[in-house]
């Protein structure tokens, strides 16, 4: 069968937060002109930027590709709260010359509703699980998906059939509503302080509408936000093979990263939706055997946000002499806080075990390793950058296989290997890197070692926010 359309997967290899956004808009624009953007899974609990010129962009539903003006698709695996999606896609309609969210947003069918009641349960059972909490964003991700395992979710599709929709709302109160009895009043003030203060008003309506159990109220409630997006609630499969057997570049742009993988990542401080490239196939409906080009992202100001062990964190690390509080002005600096919550990341060195892993699991052909540019500042600190290879335990075991239980790395140590670091630049200084196409020298031995790493022959290489600051390195 002769060859037709062309799929990139392009994924985090990490905890998230790798700025695969900018890869993806760097793609559509310098190496393959993409006839449309997908994301496969996750909802609004992640968030990405895009800085083309003196514009930001800033979205959590959208792929980072329609800045472009391309089409863009929601796939089946993806969790959708429908009064943040209205309100991402009406700005960027009035932001992105030509593009029209009526015609060019495709919402599958199969998707789930991210109810009001997920995001105020979402606050409730973090308290709950206590130290054991991945410290969620209070977006409702983790219940959403629960209760679409649980056969007793909200497809989209139920939001255009008002009758059906009562009859699944009936169904998932009933199952919701002892749960929220068995909450206490300082339960719910502290969901609704936190609500309001990550959130401002958008929080406070999103508490009121997600404790209100009024069936009738909440069926025309929803069912209306169903019909504002009526023209893009779709059966998204057969877009995808339409566009791919007319030729088409499909962009199938992931969330999170891989040790966010509810399977594969680092149980239970992880997401609830499948971010490596094999979660593709699922999201989008497509075979593997339509999968042409992986792009693994890198970031190598190494970074997380939430709880859990994190073994390479920098203010963990004795030869620094890094206090919490120098590494949270450390990630303010260095723009590290989270696009979706505004919380400060909390920064490390780079992990090898873990990017051997997601080469390992994603088969990565490329890489693209980004923040390059900030690097330098971790000179204050230390003469030399870090690459982590393994963890050791108290009994001065090595661990160099990501664990099953996360938890377990609590107290864990880092053994690390060392490399030279390279000399602060400024923008246009980067900028003439960028033109030569060449890596000063040690962050060239860098690069490859961390190509070596992940078993890879091409990178990119990312020198600043910019679209333009970013150029392609081979290594062999």
């Amino acid at each position: 069968m002769m060859k037709k359309g062309y799929i990139v997967v392009v994924h985090g290899a990490q905890f998230g937060d790798e700025a695969k956004g900018k890869i993806v808009d760097w793609f559509g624009v310098h190496r393959q002109e993409a006839d449309i953007f997908a994301r496969w899974q996750g909802g609004n609990n992640a968030g990405l930027t895009i800085t083309v010129g003196s514009e930001v962009f800033r979205q959590n539903y959208v792929p980072a590709g329609v800045v472009t003006g391309k089409d863009v698709l929601l796939g089946h695996d993806m969790v959708i709260h429908p009064q943040s999606l209205i309100g991402e896609i009406e700005p960027l309609g009035q932001a992105i010359a030509g593009w029209n969210p009526t015609e060019q947003v495709y919402i599958s069918d199969r998707a789930h509703v991210t109810l009001d009641h997920h995001i105020v349960e979402d606050g409730l059972l973090s308290r709950k699980q206590g130290k054991f909490s991945a410290g969620p964003t209070l977006r409702g991700i983790s219940t959403t998906y629960a209760d679409k395992a649980l056969r007793i979710g909200i497809p989209f599709s139920d939001l255009l059939n008002k009758s059906r929709l009562k009859n699944r709302l009936e169904i998932l109160l009933d199952h919701k509503e002892p749960f929220f009895r068995s909450c206490d009043r300082q339960d719910f003030d502290a969901v609704r302080a936190n609500l309001t203060e990550r959130y401002g008003g958008a929080g406070e309506l999103t508490y009121e509408w997600g404790t209100d159990f009024d069936l009738h109220t909440l069926t025309t409630y929803y069912h209306d936000l169903g019909c504002k997006l009526e023209n893009n609630i779709c059966d998204t499969t057969k877009i995808i093979h339409d566009r791919y057997n007319a030729g088409a570049t499909i962009v199938a742009e992931g969330a999170q990263g891989l040790s966010l993988d509810l399977t594969l990542g680092a149980y239970p401080y992880n997401s609830s939706s499948h971010t490596g490239s094999g979660g593709v196939c699922v999201g989008l409906g497509v075979s593997p055997k339509m999968i042409d080009h992986v792009i693994g992202v890198v970031k190598t100001l190494y970074s997380r946000v939430g709880g859990g062990p994190l073994p390479t964190e920098l203010c963990r690390d004795p030869s620094l002499n890094m206090s919490k509080e120098q590494q949270d002005a450390l990630a303010l600096v260095c723009k590290e806080t989270g696009t979706t919550t505004g919380r400060t990341r909390r920064l490390a060195w780079l992990d090898g075990v873990q990017l051997a892993r997601a080469a390992q699991v994603n088969g990565c052909d490329e890489i693209a390793l980004t923040k390059l540019d900030m690097m330098p500042l971790l000179n204050q600190y230390s003469d030399r950058l870090k690459i982590a290879m393994a963890y050791i335990d108290s009994d001065g075991n090595r661990i160099t296989e990501p664990p099953a239980d996360w938890a377990g790395l609590e107290g864990c140590s880092a053994q690390y290997e060392y490399l030279s670091g390279w000399d602060h630049k400024s923008p246009d200084e980067w900028m003439d890197v960028v033109e030569t196409g060449k890596p000063p020298r040690f962050m060239e031995g860098y690069v490859r070692r961390v190509a070596g790493i992940m078993n890879v022959k091409k990178t990119i290489l990312s020198v600043g926010p910019d679209r333009d600051a970013t150029f392609e390195f081979a290594v062999a």
